[in-house]
Parts: structure tokens; sequence; C-alpha cells
């Protein structure tokens, strides 16, 4: 009877570890590769008309080629209050940007540049 009684404890058990175990298979397998963009040589500079330009060039620090390479740009004024924020796809449709290659951008945009403080960049591609 002891042997009954402690095999009905531990299928649940082992049950519920199978299931575990299973779950962490299934979310390893769906994590996608790790994208490593860098922004460097960003400056903000008055465009045409007291415009802000917002320049600089994106480097595919990853293991893999990435396509579909955005940056996204926040401008904010001297209070800490987002003025605008904007993004733009900055490699054509089927480019590949291969690893250790970089990528010059330009935004521009109609604030103007004496109402700008600080601006905050992201850069997001797709792994390949």
């Amino acid at each position: 009877m002891m042997t009954n009684t402690i095999g009905k404890m531990l299928i649940p058990v082992l049950t519920a570890l199978l299931t575990i175990i299973s779950t962490d298979e299934v979310l390893a397998q769906k994590q996608p590769n790790t994208v490593n963009l860098e922004i460097s040589k960003a400056e903000l500079v008055s465009g045409p008309t007291n415009n802000v330009e917002l320049e600089g060039q994106v480097t595919n620090n990853s293991t893999t080629p990435v396509d579909d390479v955005e940056v996204k740009a926040q401008f904010y004024d001297s209070n800490g209050q987002l003025l605008h924020e904007t993004s733009r796809f900055i490699s054509q449709p089927s480019q590949m940007l291969q690893p250790g290659e970089s990528i010059p951008f330009t935004i521009l945009e109609t604030l103007g540049i004496d109402k700008v403080d600080k601006h905050v960049l992201v850069a997001e591609a797709d792994a390949r």
C-alpha cells in the first residue's frame, strides 16, 4: 500500500516537472536572434529654416546579418517634456546589414532647433 501512495504522489510532481521542461524548451525555441546595434556619431544640427537635423550612423555589432534597420528618435525640451517622436527605416527594403557594417542616417524634422534640449535614439532591426 505504501508504494501505491508514493506513486500517487510522484505522478503529479513528475507531470508538472515535464510540463516545465517542455515550456522552457518552447520558449527557448521562440527566442529571436539577439540584435546588437550601436548608434554613433549622432549629431543634432540646425537644418534649413531652423529645422532639426539629426545625423549619425548605425553599426551592426551582431554576429548575424540584419535588415529593416529603423532609428527611433524622441526630442525633449529643457523641462524634459516630450516635444516629438518619430521613426525612420534607414536601410533599403532588400538591404542586409552584415556584422560589422555601418549605415548612415539623417532625420529631418520641422521642430525649431531652439526648442530641442535633448534627444534619445534607439536603433532596431530584424535578425536573419
